[in-house]
């Protein structure tokens, strides 16, 4: 049941998302864009962002503080005081989280990426690093649930 429903909170995201877009710009012509030469296209996934109901600890992760912002800080537009040059459309998030992850592998496949290039720090017990690598075993469990691995295989390096 559960993952039905994460189901449907990605459905209702997206959605609004797509509503929000439509309402928000003027009419445009979206031309499609062959890929020229074969050159493949990959995406940067980085496995660490914690909210303070994700993080174990109650704390936000390091990846939105970098110890020099807080999140807890809100501006008159609802935004978060967080260390990035931008701001999440879907605000801030685990990225462990199941129904995140369905989005973003979503939003690739539509976006005609080839594949994914992911910071993991290994498994040393230190620092984030377990949180990380759970996330990173989560993202990949699902991307190789959602795609055809004929052209390759999943490769960690030490």
């Amino acid at each position: 049941m559960a993952s039905a429903t994460q189901y449907v909170l990605t459905l209702l995201i997206l959605a609004a998302v797509l509503i929000n877009e439509r309402s928000a710009s003027p009419t445009r012509n979206v031309t499609k864009v062959l890929k020229q030469g074969g050159k493949k296209v990959y995406a940067h996934v980085m496995p660490w962002f914690e909210t303070k109901e994700s993080s174990g600890n109650g704390q936000w992760g390091i990846h939105w503080t970098m110890a020099t912002r807080n999140p807890d800080n809100v501006d008159g537009t609802g935004r978060r005081e967080i260390a990035a040059y931008y701001y999440p459309d879907i605000n801030l998030y685990p990225s462990g989280a199941e129904g995140l992850i369905d989005y973003q592998i979503q939003q690739m496949k539509y976006a005609g990426i080839d594949g994914v290039l992911m910071d993991w720090p290994g498994t040393a017990q230190a620092y984030d690093y377990p949180k990380n690598a759970q996330n990173a075993h989560n993202f990949i469990q699902k991307l190789e649930a959602g795609t055809d691995q004929s052209q390759g295989s999943c490769r960690c390096l030490p």
